[in-house]
């Protein structure tokens, strides 16, 4: 399903991994609003577990965060995705870069594309 827009979402999450001494302090976790209908849907990928569930006003969610509404595209999506919340958001948008590995660095392609 390929939808006129969605949001990618950027947070500073809590989350303790072995990768955080490497990522932006700020920016350190994203994942998808997807309006359907009526309703939002919340995508939401870590590398433990998948979170899907509906929200009814964006405002509800994005408190404290950056959203970047993006149209996405059919494209190869790249062969290696790291199982982490940017390689989810990436073959959702179709972005198959391989050199966007961290939230910070899909925000700065994002908001400069």
């Amino acid at each position: 399903m390929c939808l006129d827009s969605v949001y990618v979402v950027f947070e500073s999450a809590n989350a303790d991994h072995f990768l955080k001494p490497f990522i932006h302090p700020l920016i350190n976790h994203c994942y998808l609003i997807i309006p359907h209908k009526d309703i939002l849907i919340v995508q939401n990928k870590s590398v433990d577990e998948v979170e899907i569930y509906t929200i009814n006003k964006i405002g509800d969610i994005l408190q404290n965060k950056i959203a970047i509404k993006v149209k996405p595209k059919k494209s190869n999506r790249g062969v290696l995705m790291i199982n982490s919340c940017v390689g989810s958001v990436k073959q959702y948008l179709g972005i198959s870069n391989p050199f966007i590995l961290t939230p910070y660095q899909l925000f700065r392609s994002l908001k400069n594309g």
